[in-house]
């Protein structure tokens, strides 16, 4: 451990301070804290160095039971329905765009599926594990290695559209993640980002503040160095020369059926809830490359 950053990536403010609400959720140390700039941006205090996080991506990471929702291989038949759900609208919504990277691809899905759909798609993936059962598994060769390392490999590679769902809030160096992913992408190629809405949704308002919940403390409580808010998000994307071209808090809800509101009734009103607020559990961002904006 060993990354303490006192700078908001988002803002540039030097007056954040501890969110004891957050660091009692993740159970975490008393020698690591959530830290909150007053833009909202929150962030691990200190961030765990590379090798932690090459520890934190092995094996026992796509086996672990994630926050109470089951293993890895429990949530893929939940992401093959969202993944084709997102590659449609893709398809829909830029019918000239045809290669995709995905990257931290896990296990393949994504791949597997753009590739069922007539796109050129290649992933990228840190986990070495994860890239053997992707192989296994979907029959599909993933990079494994880093962003940069895959740029020295392939250096004159662009594609249409770089994926990223639920991964860019695991890079400890946003900025320099960012440069690197518009470096692979084609003028006027789109970026689509997921990330968790952590501590901002409906859910963990509540879970943070009524319930008082805590996790138990394991790898998964340091896995996200930032915790992005949907305007933290937004200025940081536009900051790197990005259009946005859409983004939501609530990309449909689709794992209420997995947090515990097994109540039809209920479901839909939190669902309700959700929409009306903004404030559902995923940020959903795409974004249009027009140049670049190296930072």
């Amino acid at each position: 451990m060993g990354l303490f950053i006192d700078k908001c990536i988002v803002c540039g403010e030097l007056s954040a301070i501890y969110d004891k609400y957050a660091s009692s959720y993740l159970s975490l140390p008393s020698s690591v804290r959530v830290k909150k700039c007053s833009c909202g941006m929150r962030w691990l205090y200190p961030i765990p160095d590379e090798e932690d996080y090459i520890n934190i991506y092995s094996n026992q990471y796509y086996n672990h039971d994630m926050l109470g929702k089951g293993s890895y291989n429990k949530m893929i038949k939940y992401k093959y329905t969202w993944f084709n759900l997102r590659i449609d609208h893709l398809a829909k919504k830029y019918p000239n765009h045809r290669s995709i990277l995905d990257i931290g691809a896990a296990t393949g899905e994504f791949i597997k599926i753009a590739k069922d759909k007539g796109y050129a798609a290649e992933g990228i993936e840190l986990s070495e594990y994860a890239c053997k059962e992707a192989l296994a598994k979907n029959n599909v060769f993933l990079y494994n290695g880093t962003i940069d390392n895959y740029l020295k490999c392939n250096p004159n590679r662009l594609f249409d559209i770089v994926h990223m769902g639920h991964v860019f809030e695991h890079f400890a160096n946003p900025d320099e993640t960012l440069n690197s992913i518009s470096s692979l992408l084609n003028e006027n190629g789109i970026l689509v980002i997921e990330v968790p809405n952590q501590f901002n949704s409906l859910e963990d308002l509540i879970r943070l503040y009524l319930i008082k919940d805590k996790i138990q403390f394991t790898s998964m409580s340091l896995h996200h160095p930032y915790f992005y808010s949907k305007s933290g998000l937004l200025a940081l994307v536009q900051r790197h020369g990005f259009q946005v071209d859409h983004i939501t808090t609530n990309p449909n809800g689709r794992y209420l059926n997995n947090i515990g509101y097994n109540k039809i009734i209920l479901r839909n009103l939190f669902r309700f809830a959700e929409l009306a607020l903004g404030m559902g559990p995923y940020i959903e961002l795409y974004a249009i490359k027009h140049n670049d904006h190296l930072i």
